[in-house]
């Protein structure tokens, strides 16, 4: 598959990417972003949340 380079804003912060071309409506980015991040998925009120994630203490 093709690639492109690209620079997308990510909670303020400027990122590069190299994304995956495809056949389908959206390229592909990949999972990496979402590093330092907490996802909840409520599938009861179909609602997606993503937010930066708490910090661990020990």
């Amino acid at each position: 598959m093709r690639t492109y380079s690209c620079v997308i804003e990510w909670f303020g912060d400027k990122r590069n990417l190299e994304v995956i071309a495809n056949d389908g409506e959206c390229p592909l980015l990949g999972v990496g972003l979402l590093l330092g991040l907490e996802l909840r998925v409520d599938y009861r009120n179909l609602k997606l949340t993503l937010e930066p994630a708490a910090k661990e203490t020990t």
